[in-house]
């Protein structure tokens, strides 16, 4: 919808040492419930993606941009629905 926006508030704590970051999030949706897209290009304001998750230790998300390492509590993520 024109003007359209979702919130969620969410708290992470992801595998990594020192700069690998074995572990992360993403955030996709669907419009037809078949092929899914990442939203990340999508959220415009709070906490955004903040890294990229590792390749090389068997992550299926390894070298795409995600919420990586801690949140430190709850933090809130919004994204623009507009566009869809």
């Amino acid at each position: 919808p024109t003007g359209g926006r979702m919130y969620f508030d969410q708290a992470f704590e992801f595998e990594h040492a020192g700069t690998a970051n074995y572990d992360g999030g993403v955030l996709e949706y669907s419009t037809n419930g078949t092929t899914w897209t990442d939203a990340g290009a999508l959220i415009d304001g709070g906490q955004a993606y903040n890294g990229a998750i590792a390749a090389g230790f068997g992550n299926p998300l390894a070298g795409r941009n995600g919420f990586i390492r801690s949140s430190y509590g709850y933090t809130g993520t919004r994204l623009n629905l507009a566009s869809l």
